[in-house]
């Protein structure tokens, strides 16, 4: 018996001395393993399959800890990583984490440090030893150990040698642009705040941004397209100065396309970190929009016209006196997204749509208020493959301005829509022009 306990009990410990070693970090926070220069922690979750922490120590100096972690894994297997700062006395002083069954997921954190010295972390992982995580530092506080001076060779009379070039290494079309996938380096949003790529291959993928801002509003229009059927994602995220989301919206499907707008109200002036999550076959691509007048620098957006109505949040088209919005289908399996400005003052506006065409075709026609943050407030629909149909609504108006309203349709080409806007919060007079929300008269 004893000699069974003997042998089961160095089994564990060779168990866990293989688990410590496969990865070659440190299970025992008295022997913490450093940091290395990169500020960068990444491995194959533990064989065991189950929770294990692993201690590391890092050298910081006063300022700003920023930190990023992730994980990837097959979908449906149970991952998670967790970090921890440790105090003096060893205790948790501030932690986060992520977790979940999808095959990526990341998270950022910034943490104040008040004094210069080592500190202990605390990296608690799980998931299935196929997947793996990585765990990524930086910031003002972080104190990166110099690597030592290449050695300098004596100068020589050859010539350099001639560098050839491979054919096989193409350069990455517009359409195929690389954003920056960390939060201590992200991609500087240029004065067009456009920002657009095909989905990347491997699922999920998280991309950072900066952008330059001052006091003001925001305002951001989101959208995929690709093949139907296909699951896509779009999500936008503000991180604030500790690198918490403070404030996010996506859109997500399968439909061809898909889009939505916000605006977020900016406080500061300086950077503005984004996270933009990204989802959708490789053949599809996403776009986003920045805009408003927080964004500096911003160069004036010009009208995206379909069929001569806008197409973008930042310059709608003015409603004319007579409250009618008519024209064609957009005969394609797309849906088409318009924006329009309407002079409204307090009372209830009231509305009728309409479609026409073709008996069997699949035709649909929604019609959408938007808040002052560019939210969808109201909205109602028809759809259907007959040759007619319509509604009414009256939506309740609480404000004298400028009122957007979004308009989305499909169906034939050959097929015709129709929307009527009236009610006693419809203001007299003829939309002006100057009622437009763009990005630098607006603040929506």
């Amino acid at each position: 018996m004893a000699r069974w306990l003997l042998t089961l009990t160095a089994t564990a410990l060779v168990t866990l001395s293989l688990t410590s070693a496969r990865a070659g970090f440190s299970t025992s926070v008295m022997k913490p393993t450093p940091v290395g220069s990169t500020g960068v922690i990444s491995e194959a979750f533990p064989a065991s399959g189950g929770k294990l922490s692993y201690y590391f120590s890092l050298d910081l100096q006063k300022g700003d800890l920023l930190t990023q972690i992730s994980f990837d894994g097959r979908v449906g297997a149970e991952k998670q990583v967790e970090l921890a700062l440790l105090d003096s006395s060893a205790r948790v002083a501030d932690s986060y984490w992520i977790h979940g069954a999808d095959a990526k997921e990341e998270g950022t954190r910034s943490f104040p440090i008040d004094s210069t010295g080592r500190r202990l972390l605390c990296v608690t992982v799980q998931g299935p030893e196929t997947g793996g995580f990585r765990v990524e530092f930086g910031g003002s506080a972080f104190v990166a150990v110099p690597s030592s001076p290449p050695s300098v060779s004596p100068p020589s009379s050859s010539p350099p040698p001639v560098q050839e070039q491979s054919a096989a290494e193409p350069q990455p079309s517009a359409r195929q642009r690389i954003f920056s996938p960390t939060v201590e380096d992200p991609t500087p949003v240029d004065t067009t705040g456009v920002i657009s790529a095909l989905f990347p291959a491997g699922g999920k993928t998280h991309y950072y941004f900066a952008a330059e801002v001052h006091p003001g509003a925001l305002l951001t229009q989101i959208s995929y397209q690709g093949r139907a059927g296909s699951d896509k994602e779009v999500e936008l995220a503000l991180l604030d100065e500790s690198g918490r989301v403070a404030d996010s919206y996506w859109v997500h499907g399968s439909e061809p396309n898909q889009e939505a707008t916000r605006r977020f109200s900016i406080d500061r002036t300086g950077h503005q970190i984004l996270r933009l999550a990204v989802q959708g076959p490789e053949t599809g691509e996403f776009r986003v929009d920045l805009g408003g007048p927080a964004l500096a620098g911003a160069t004036p957006k010009q009208p995206l016209l379909q069929n001569g109505f806008s197409r973008s949040v930042f310059t709608p088209t003015h409603v004319e006196e007579s409250g009618v919005i008519a024209g064609p289908l957009p005969g394609n399996t797309l849906r088409a997204y318009y924006y329009f400005a309407v002079n409204t003052q307090q009372g209830d506006l009231l509305t009728q749509i309409a479609f026409q065409g073709r008996e069997g075709a699949a035709k649909e026609l929604e019609l959408s208020v938007l808040g002052p943050d560019a939210r969808v407030v109201n909205w109602y629909w028809i759809h259907g493959s007959d040759a007619q149909e319509e509604a009414t609504r009256s939506f309740p108006i609480d404000v004298t301005g400028a009122t957007l309203i979004r308009v989305m349709v499909t169906g034939p080409e050959t097929g015709t829509f129709r929307i009527e806007l009236g009610g006693s919060a419809l203001a007299s007079g003829t939309a002006s022009k100057d009622s437009s929300m763009t990005t630098s008269q607006s603040d929506f």
